[in-house]
């Protein structure tokens, strides 16, 4: 005998919104179950039995027009008994414009998602925060129907200051020519946050000029105005003994305008061994002459350290002190 299912509507738990009830006529005049309703407009069942519940009450624009089809309801019949949801009034000038700049078009957030080719939850976001990147500033002004100038105001996020002239000009620069610090960090084969650095003044570029005519290129400046910011290295104190060998070579190195870096390159040494020799701290016979043929200079004798005993030498004279220490015991 074939099983018997009960009629459609009857045993079924209330429904508690305006909206569940009209799903769940509608579904019931197409002699439909919730399984099927739910194949209709491609979600699982769950989801249609939380609608019909009232459990669930906010829908999406598409997802009103998919479970229309499905139930072979009118849209607008359908979409009035949607929920509107309440979202906050953007608290920033920056979101108060674009959200009264959006609703003077007519644009719902999906509306405007779509001329952006972003999500509409990122239109959401948009209305929050405080400021727009320069490179999104051209596609933003057309989808907003205005012209970039009416937005350039808006492009100084909140950041940090930057630490130098030179870190200044790229700044300003960079956001003139609407690029952000992702693409400019492309076009010079950096990180973001190697631009970040530079526009803080945290990194220096290279002594080469390489970088800086690279950055020049990208920015569209001239070479010159680059140098002109470019700080300047600021040498770094040594403390040096008076009257020994580390002051004679650290005066011979300034003399010479070169840095313990320059130096240590030059030298295949590492400008840690150049700054321990001019501080007094030993590091070889063989450092110190690559050291002093850098430095073209011929090293006073007075001011070499004495030259260390080898060990077997220094092993003979332990012995003989013991040999003559136990004799005088006896």
């Amino acid at each position: 005998m074939p099983k018997r299912f009960p009629s459609l509507g009857v045993g079924m738990t209330p429904s508690t919104t305006e909206l569940g009830k009209f799903i769940r006529s509608c579904r019931i005049k197409l002699g439909l179950s919730q399984v099927e309703v739910a194949k209709r407009w491609g979600v699982w069942q769950t989801r249609q039995s939380m609608l019909e519940l009232g459990e669930r009450r906010y829908l999406s624009p598409q997802t009103v027009r998919a479970l229309a089809a499905a139930l072979q309801c009118d849209v607008v019949e359908l979409e009035s008994l949607v929920p509107k949801r309440r979202r906050a009034e953007p608290k920033t000038e920056f979101g108060k414009f674009i959200r009264s700049r959006r609703e003077e078009l007519g644009l719902t957030h999906v509306e405007l998602g779509k001329r952006l080719r972003r999500p509409y939850q990122s239109i959401y976001s948009l209305e929050r925060q405080h400021g727009i990147n320069p490179g999104t500033l051209p596609r933003l002004a057309r989808a907003l129907e205005l012209a970039p100038s009416a937005l350039e105001g808006f492009t100084s996020l909140r950041g940090k200051p930057a630490g130098s002239s030179m870190g200044e000009l790229v700044r300003s620069r960079r956001k003139e020519l609407g690029l952000s610090q992702r693409r400019l960090a492309k076009k010079l084969r950096l990180t973001t946050q190697e631009i970040s650095l530079i526009e803080l003044g945290k990194v220096r570029l290279s002594s080469d000029g390489a970088d800086l005519a690279k950055l020049a290129v990208a920015l569209k400046l001239n070479v010159a105005t680059l140098e002109a910011v470019k700080p300047k290295r600021k040498l770094k104190e040594v403390r040096v003994v008076p009257g020994t060998l580390g002051e004679f070579l650290f005066l011979r190195r300034r003399e010479l305008g070169l840095t313990q870096a320059q130096v240590g390159q030059h030298a295949q040494v590492t400008p840690s061994g150049v700054c321990s020799v001019e501080q007094g701290r030993w590091r070889g016979p063989k450092t110190l002459a690559k050291i002093s043929a850098v430095l073209d200079c011929e090293i006073p004798e007075e001011l070499l350290p004495p030259k260390r005993k080898t060990t077997a030498a220094a092993r003979d004279i332990a012995i003989a002190e013991r040999l003559r220490g136990g004799a005088s015991v006896a």
